[in-house]
């Protein structure tokens, strides 16, 4: 299953709950931009002005509920994505661990998965972190035609 697998109304669920993340330690990332540019296009413009003004201040943890009988699978596609976006900084601030972590638990996760879920996440975040900073070793280093052996 894929985001295209997901109602309206899941995907208006997880734009907000990404919008919330990637907000939350106040800095966002041009990774971040971008993850949030792609989640803009599964809700509307009103949506989604509808979803700032109801709640402006996005380091609060007051989601609002997802729509009921979110299947497993569906739930998984969530959260894993949320997570993603949530470390594409190659950070995971404790507010933004506490917002993924509440969003496992709404979702119906329970707490052995949570644990998990949290794991993944600061392993994912390790990993992006990484990831940044040997990019650019990889682009100075790179030998467009290497000479064979």
């Amino acid at each position: 299953m894929t985001f295209s697998g997901l109602s309206h109304d899941e995907r208006k669920w997880m734009y907000f709950v990404i919008w919330k993340v990637i907000f939350a330690d106040g800095w966002v990332s041009a990774e971040e931009c971008e993850a949030l540019k792609t989640a803009m296009l599964w809700v509307s413009k009103a949506e989604i002005e509808s979803l700032e003004k109801a709640d402006p201040n996005c380091a609060e943890y007051n989601f609002y509920h997802p729509p009921k009988g979110i299947s497993n699978d569906k739930a998984q596609i969530m959260i894993i994505e949320i997570i993603r976006v949530g470390t594409l900084d190659g950070d995971l601030a404790l507010i933004e661990m506490a917002m993924v972590e509440k969003a496992a638990q709404m979702l119906g996760f329970g707490e052995e998965a949570i644990v998990s879920l949290l794991a993944y996440a600061a392993s994912l975040a390790r990993l992006q972190a990484c990831q940044k900073v040997m990019h650019p070793t990889l682009s100075h280093d790179f030998q467009n035609n290497p000479s064979e052996p």
